[in-house]
């Protein structure tokens, strides 16, 4: 059990798992279709990501580990009738390039950055799935004039919980031995029974793709990553939309930052937004409304 709880923390980010023992700054127009394109990051790696639609508040979707935008494609169209909506490849994922000195929810942050930048967007809600809500956070402790919101995708259970590199060792064990095995089953338990076969396929050969040395660099960034701490910096709304399967610490995450809150999806596995899309687009909207009222009300 203990091995595959830091693996599946990639996945869950701050869950506790049980599976087995061009850099132009100018502004860019807004497509009434979507359109994908790229920028340079910060350490010169090209982040491809697609953007539809126009309106404020911006939506920008984050992946989780060893995932990419495909994931998120449903929302460009959903949204992008009043809003820009863009979906993003953190480098090492998707389209986006693989060479980093360094792989870490800090510098996935910057690369977020790069594209806001990028589209010049001034007012964003940010809405990251398990790993890219501590992406989300990263973000807009760098841009706290820009980000309004953050929304997790099964994440956020546990602002305090850290881990160690002992730990690290010991859970990524099996993952070194057989990677494409390994993962594979780590996906396919993350889907409650009867999950569609097509997108617990898509999933799974997503993360397959993903490279072995990549997704190990990852994973061996998280004792570095202290959520109680960073969410010190924030001055926005932090919301969860979570699975059932593991249990959200609402009054210690409170406790620890006044503003975050959340609702528990029942009958759903990690990927909520992929396994229940339509019980999933209902509570996001919800919240997505409710963000844009608190800044309306606060002006």
């Amino acid at each position: 059990m203990r091995t595959f709880r830091i693996i599946m923390f990639a996945f869950t980010f701050l869950a506790v798992l049980g599976f087995l023992s061009s850099g132009c700054m100018c502004k860019a127009p807004a497509p009434k279709e979507a359109v994908t394109d790229s920028v340079a990051a910060f350490d010169g790696n090209a982040i491809v990501y697609s953007t539809q639609g126009e309106g404020s508040p911006a939506y920008v979707f984050i992946h989780g580990w060893c995932c990419d935008r495909s994931h998120m494609e449903a929302y460009l169209e959903r949204y992008s009738e009043h809003h820009r909506v863009v979906t993003i490849d953190l480098p090492g994922h998707g389209q986006s390039g693989k060479k980093k000195r360094k792989w870490s929810t800090n510098s996935y942050g910057r690369d977020v950055r790069a594209v806001l930048h990028k589209l010049d967007l001034q007012e964003i809600i940010l809405i990251g799935h398990s790993m890219g809500g501590p992406v989300s956070i990263e973000t807009a402790r760098m841009e706290p004039d820009r980000i309004i919101g953050i929304i997790g995708i099964d994440t956020f259970h546990d602002l305090s919980r850290k881990y160690t590199r002992s730990e690290i060792i010991t859970s990524t064990k099996q993952l070194r031995d057989n990677y494409a095995g390994t993962m594979t089953g780590m996906v396919r338990s993350m889907f409650r029974p009867g999950a569609d076969s097509a997108a617990v396929a898509k999933v799974i050969e997503v993360a397959v793709n993903t490279p072995q040395e990549i997704a190990l660099g990852i994973v061996e960034s998280y004792p570095e990553l202290d959520l109680e701490r960073l969410v010190e910096d924030l001055t926005v709304p932090v919301a969860a939309i979570n699975a059932d399967v593991f249990p959200t610490k609402l009054d210690e995450n409170q406790a620890i930052y006044s503003q975050f809150s959340a609702v528990i999806l029942p009958n759903a596995g990690h990927f909520p937004h992929l396994e229940a899309p339509q019980r999933f687009d209902v509570i996001l909207d919800s919240i997505l409304t409710d963000m844009q009222n608190s800044v309306i009300a606060a002006e």
